[in-house]
């Protein structure tokens, strides 16, 4: 399903544009990760994960297209620019699972994400 979005995401971008497009897929993205997280059914969670798998593509791919005209015509500094694109993605899909598993111990993950994002909150919850 991927592949056929991407025959036709040149027709969109000249539509829509690059940020519009980002911004849209982004919520929708939101959106799909909210409808897994209340997923009663494995007929809600499938297709909203099918879709999630098929935006996070798409918003990886906006990227590339904003990193390349920010790049420009420098092409000295495109290889750097994209390794850090990628280098900093790839830790943040590799601490994800870490964190989530340490917090996830103690008390629902919501929680933890409360206390680690609000560090004045952090000490009045108990655990």
């Amino acid at each position: 399903m991927t592949i056929l979005v991407f025959l036709f995401i040149s027709r969109v971008l000249h539509k829509v544009g690059n940020y519009h497009l980002t911004l849209g897929a982004l919520v929708a993205d939101f959106v799909c990760l909210l409808g897994l997280a209340f997923a009663d059914s494995l007929r809600t969670a499938i297709p909203l994960f099918i879709a999630h798998l098929l935006l996070i593509n798409l918003i990886f791919f906006n990227f590339d297209i904003f990193l390349e005209e920010a790049i420009g015509r420098k092409e000295s500094t495109t290889g750097s620019r994209r390794a850090i694109l990628l280098a900093s993605s790839s830790l943040v899909g590799a601490l994800t699972p870490l964190l989530s598993g340490l917090f996830g111990r103690r008390r629902k993950l919501l929680l933890a994400v409360l206390c680690w994002s609000d560090s004045a909150n952090y000490q009045s919850l108990r655990w």
